[in-house]
């Protein structure tokens, strides 16, 4: 019968169905825990053992539609269609095993293996054997009260695929719904104690995975249901024991030793610790603390399921909502944040021994990581919206308000606030904007601004523009109404985390960051009426220094700088990967020469040649530099007293000499004659011109 159910034909598989439930009503219905004395009939003893290789074909026909969208109805039963039939047989098995959960104990192994086949298949009967939508006899044999229906090509699927995608949907949807209540119900009623966290530990990551198919809302909403129900410990456990997922193996509160290289995802002091992770969660009533997972398992699965799957990040708020309604919103922020940093932690490492192994740079691999640091950011704004909008997260919201700002150090509330604020904060600084809500949030306006006047260039792009539009729209909001009369307080110490001076001061650099748009105007209207308080409050007296307290804002700046370096590192990796630049496998043992390329365009034959050619040249400037010019130290107006170089004398003979003189003689009497000539004739002239003018 159960082969039978899986067969194409939709009047098959209801005649198959219709005995399936008459054996099952009338061997399991009437069944009750047997006592010492009796013993179970051997009939009922034998559908009892069958169970889990029934189940199947019920979660296969539960979700069969085909008999509830046709207009006619079929002879053979016409009041029932499949889905009925496999209901009521659905439930008569679970009725029996809420009964005597404990005599399918040893059955446990096929029903985790029929429902986690169930949770990884497609879904459904049409997503195994896509069923005839339209019937057509082949052969003559063939009478309508379905015999012969054994016979060869009976029936053919139709082409008409109009209905088929919603039967798949539908189909998918009934089916999956009640493999999760089964779950639900063996966890309950027949598992033990002993083995319920082994037993949940089987489900977690099916249960999550399934999700991959975008189920509707529905099945949304029973699968984390049905997570936070088997996660949770029983009265026979030891009790809630927080714990990360099984595959994790890093600690958290220590340096791994993995690489050299890893040191540069560790801080100095993680708050990310075990204990300190239970020491922030002690703001829980006892009521609470009982809705605790075991582990964070569940949320670990959650991570890895939207890491592979980037499409799904758009229904991520609505999960986190849903979780924060079936668990205390502390403890699924901080098991999320704790998750997503160990995430982050083994992506890098992988990233780190693949590229190793292959002898590449990190930012040349297919998938780079860059890709999970954009993830966990785009992850931490979903949790942020949720934070900071959702009604499901008021209680949380109520425990984070000023829990830095206005803190009582000898306050144990208040130290364990301040420890929820730091674990959130070292994961909400994978998104800037997100930090600089939650800091804002909590009160932390003096940390806000430190890190905000360190902001790096490349963090500054449009996403991050879009968010803190998305943000100065949120502060205007009745939510953060306190901020706005947090500016006109008159603080005593007004370099404090809460004072109205840092949240003045921050809010002056989120304008500066903004581009001129109405979000900038919105804000510069606000800062400039506040200014004018501000100014008359600072004139008006000295200020008086509270006592002093324990300054955590080093700390919380730190770690959002350290991230922040992080993502834009990776940010400049990506940009480099994608020039035009080809890479170069980096070889540690090759020594490369520096000036090899200078020396051969010079045209020096080796090193040698160079070294020799430079040493000779420098021994030519000194000498040539050894040659000394005396300075004339008195003053040059008085060169008649100075004693000149001495010059060479040529001695000529007498007569030589007497020639000489008597050509230079004769030719100084022949020019001057010349020039007595030149000027006579010239006067003689000059007279002739006068007389003529004046005739």
């Amino acid at each position: 019968l159960v082969t039978t159910l899986e067969h194409p034909d939709p009047f098959v598989r209801k005649v198959a169905m219709h005995w399936m439930c008459r054996i099952v009503k009338r061997y399991m219905s009437d069944v009750r825990p047997p006592t010492e004395d009796a013993k179970l009939g051997t009939a009922s003893a034998s559908v009892r053992n069958a169970l889990p290789h029934v189940l199947p074909g019920i979660l296969l026909s539960i979700g069969d539609r085909f008999n509830s969208r046709l207009s006619t109805r079929d002879s053979f039963l016409p009041e029932q269609t499949t889905y009925a039939l496999a209901e009521q047989t659905n439930e008569c098995l679970l009725e029996a095993v809420r009964r005597n959960g404990k005599a399918y104990v040893s059955h446990l192994d096929g029903f985790i293996v029929a429902l986690r086949e169930e949770l990884g298949s497609p879904g459904g009967l049409a997503g195994r054997n896509p069923p005839a939508n339209d019937r057509k006899q082949y052969r003559v044999d063939v009478q309508p009260d379905g015999s012969g229906i054994e016979s060869t090509g009976w029936f053919r699927s139709s082409k008409d695929t109009r209905w088929q995608d919603e039967e798949r949907e539908e189909s998918m949807m009934m089916s999956r719904l009640c493999a999760l209540e089964w779950i639900s119900v063996l966890y309950v009623h027949a598992v033990p104690d002993s083995l319920k966290a082994e037993y949940a530990k089987q489900f977690v990551t099916p249960i999550i995975h399934q999700l991959i198919d975008d189920p509707p809302a529905q099945t949304v909403f029973k699968s984390l249901e049905v997570l936070a129900k088997i996660t949770v410990p029983v009265d026979g456990e030891s009790g809630p024991q927080i714990s990360s997922s099984s595959d994790s193996h890093l600690s958290l509160g220590s340096k791994t030793s993995v690489d050299s290289k890893s040191e540069d995802m560790e801080l100095t002091k993680s708050p990310l610790t075990e204990e300190d992770i239970t020491f922030a969660l002690g703001t829980l009533t006892p009521a609470q603390s009982k809705c605790r997972s075991r582990d964070r398992s569940m949320f670990a699965a959650s991570i890895q399921l939207y890491a592979s799957n980037h499409q799904l990040l758009g229904d991520l708020s609505r999960a986190v909502q849903i979780m924060c309604t079936l668990q205390p919103p502390e403890f699924v922020f901080a098991s999320l944040a704790v998750e997503l940093d160990i995430f982050i932690r083994k992506s890098a490492i992988r990233k780190r021994k693949v590229a190793e192994e292959q002898k590449i740079p990190e930012d040349k691999l297919e998938q780079p990581f860059s890709i999970d640091l954009r993830f966990v950011s785009t992850f931490v704004q979903q949790m942020c919206y949720v934070l900071l909008n959702s009604d499901e997260t008021k209680s949380l919201r109520r425990l984070l308000q000023d829990c830095i700002g206005r803190r009582d150090l000898e306050n144990e509330r208040d130290q364990r606030r301040t420890r929820l604020f730091q674990i959130l904060l070292h994961s909400f600084s994978h998104n800037l904007v997100s930090s600089v809500s939650l800091c804002l949030w909590a009160g932390a306006y003096r940390s806000a601004a430190s890190f905000l006047q360190f902001i790096d260039p490349l963090d500054i792009d449009l996403v991050c523009l879009l968010e803190i539009d998305k943000m100065i729209e949120m502060l205007e909001r009745p939510l953060f109404r306190h901020l706005h009369l947090r500016m006109l307080e008159n603080d005593r110490d007004p370099t404090a985390e809460g004072s109205g001076a840092m949240l003045f001061k921050t809010l002056k650099l989120i304008l500066m960051i903004v581009p001129q748009s109405s979000c900038y105007k919105i804000l510069r209207d606000r800062l400039v009426t506040t200014s004018r308080y501000r100014q008359s409050a600072l004139a008006a007296g000295p200020w008086v220094k509270q006592r002093a307290s324990l300054n955590d804002t080093p700390v919380f700046v730190q770690r959002v700088l350290h991230v922040r370096n992080l993502h834009c590192k990776a940010t400049w990796e990506k940009i480099r990967s994608e020039s035009l630049e080809t890479p170069n496998v980096e070889d540690h043992n090759f020594v490369e020469d520096e000036g090899a390329d200078k020396r051969a365009w010079l045209g020096y034959k080796s090193k040698e040649e160079e070294v020799a050619t430079k040493a000779r040249f420098q021994a030519d400037k000194r000498l040539v530099t050894s040659l000394t010019i005396e300075e004339v130290k008195d003053s040059y107006e008085d060169l008649s007293k100075m004693e000149g170089a001495p010059s060479k004398k040529y001695a000529l003979n007498k007569e030589e000499g007497k020639k000489m003189e008597q050509t230079n003689s004769a030719k100084q009497q022949g020019s001057e004659e010349e020039w007595k000539a030149f000027w006579t004739n010239a006067a003689g002239n000059e007279e002739l011109q006068s007389q003529d003018a004046n005739q």
